[in-house]
């Protein structure tokens, strides 16, 4: 297996003099005919899902998206108890001409968790909310509604047993762990993606089972990559790591770098130079950091699987050589306080109905699962954002999109990470981006197989 990406540069700019929002250019779907009427008979009188319609008081609650700038309104939303309400609400959607998309936490930047155009099914697992832990071995079967924040809690009240994944509390297990997830742990852990041993899966007919490498092996391949054409995911079961008894979260400010273009270059060479010397003791899966630059800052954030002491003996000296006035601050936590702290210091249990959205545009540049990044260096999110009730404006995507490009105009070959969708590409570049020509190929075969009727579908979908 190829080695995951060293680090994750994160760079985010923030505009000022962003007026009109962007449409989905490029991002094209169809749902089909569908009757409106006998959807909602079917859901609520012969099946007796539990769903909300647009007429419902409490419709906008559950019908927000995470992304102002990309409103979807989907035709309504299944909310279900059981497995067995997901497949009747599948046998539904089926019967009368609607596409379904399933929603963990709803964080999709394009709105795919809500379909990505008007009219889908959604399927709500916000009722589906269980942590169990196995103390022989460590497996846990982790509902598939669950969001970071209550996981992680929930693992660590359990022996003291963590995952890789990142460090946004509020975001649900389903996208972030079925499309790779990475976190500062990752290089030491692997992807979320990685720890995924089982899953319990309902498919596009309304059937069950039980997917691993050896048991039914075809559905576990295609749900670690591209779990949203596949099927739904009710449980995830997830290898744990015995959490570290200590973390060191750092801040290190090098942001005198910025005073010029080539003092910022050089800074970032200095800081690469770092992560590529492989004489360096400083340098192993213990420590992993971002980067984030925005107007006049520059800052390394990171953490460090191991002491204060350590950090500061053998890390920070190394880190920091070379670069413009440091100015370092590194905490020594629990694995708790660590993800809090990473949390923006806010609480990690997330109570429901959970409301997060922001007004933004992103880009990224970027045989075990069907995931095609793990020889990057870097991840690069460009991130433009507006106050939530201010219009986004056309300018504001040009910047973005040409800072994109300047970038990856000098590195042949580049791809994209699926967990930061951008609605702007067309259906083919997506693919390519996202998966590549082999891989999808591949993932349009297993489609076929899963869902010849093509349920579950979104812009991008295979």
């Amino acid at each position: 297996m190829a080695p995951f990406l060293l680090f994750t540069l994160g760079l985010a700019f923030v505009g000022n003099a962003l007026t009109a929002r962007a449409g989905q250019e490029g991002a094209t779907a169809s749902i089909a005919r569908a009757d409106g009427i006998k959807l909602r008979k079917c859901l609520g009188t012969t099946k007796k899902v539990p769903t909300k319609w647009p007429s419902d008081n409490d419709w906008d609650v559950y019908a927000a998206t995470y992304n102002i700038r990309v409103p979807v309104t989907p035709a309504a939303i299944a909310v279900p108890k059981t497995v067995q309400d997901i497949s009747n609400a599948l046998f539904c959607a089926d019967q009368n001409g609607f596409k379904v998309q399933a929603k963990s936490g709803g964080h999709s930047y394009a709105s795919f968790s809500s379909g990505g155009v008007d009219g889908a099914l959604v399927i709500d697992l916000q009722n589906f909310q269980s942590v169990i832990v196995d103390s022989k071995t460590g497996i846990a079967r982790v509902a598939g509604g669950i969001r970071l924040g209550n996981m992680a809690t929930a693992l660590y009240k359990q022996g003291k047993r963590a995952l890789a994944h990142g460090t946004c509390a509020g975001v649900g297990i389903g996208g972030h762990f079925t499309h790779g997830g990475y976190g500062f742990t990752s290089r030491a852990w692997g992807l979320a993606m990685d720890q995924i041993v089982g899953l319990d899966v309902v498919l596009a007919n309304g059937t069950s089972l039980y997917a691993t490498s050896k048991q039914n092996s075809d559905v576990y391949y295609g749900m670690r990559g591209a779990a949203d054409s596949m099927g739904i995911a009710v449980n995830f079961y997830l290898q744990t790591q015995a959490a570290p008894s200590t973390v060191v979260n750092f801040n290190v400010d090098i942001s005198d770098a910025m005073q010029s273009t080539d003092s910022a270059v050089a800074a970032f060479l200095t800081i690469q130079d770092f992560v590529h010397n492989k004489n360096s003791k400083a340098v192993d899966r213990k420590l992993a950091f971002s980067l984030s630059l925005q107007w006049n800052q520059f800052i390394i954030s990171g953490t460090y699987l191991g002491t204060l002491k350590d950090f500061n003996a053998n890390i920070k000296p190394a880190m920091v050589k070379g670069l413009p006035n440091p100015s370092v601050q590194a905490r020594e936590l629990d694995w708790l306080s660590s993800l809090k702290d990473l949390n923006d210091d806010k609480p990690l249990e997330i109570s429901s109905p959970y409301k997060d959205q922001s007004n933004f545009f992103a880009k990224s540049d970027v045989n075990f699962a069907a995931f095609e990044h793990r020889t990057g260096l870097w991840v690069a999110q460009h991130y433009a954002y507006v106050d939530n009730d201010a219009d986004f404006p056309g300018e504001g995507i040009d910047y973005i999109n040409n800072l994109n490009d300047a970038l990856s105009q000098g590195v042949p070959g580049y791809q994209a990470y699926e967990n930061y969708v951008d609605p702007t590409l067309s259906v083919t570049e997506a693919h390519n981006l996202y998966y590549g020509p082999s891989l999808y190929r591949k993932l349009k075969a297993l489609k076929a197989k899963m869902d010849p009727k093509n349920l579950f579908s979104n812009p991008f979908s295979v």
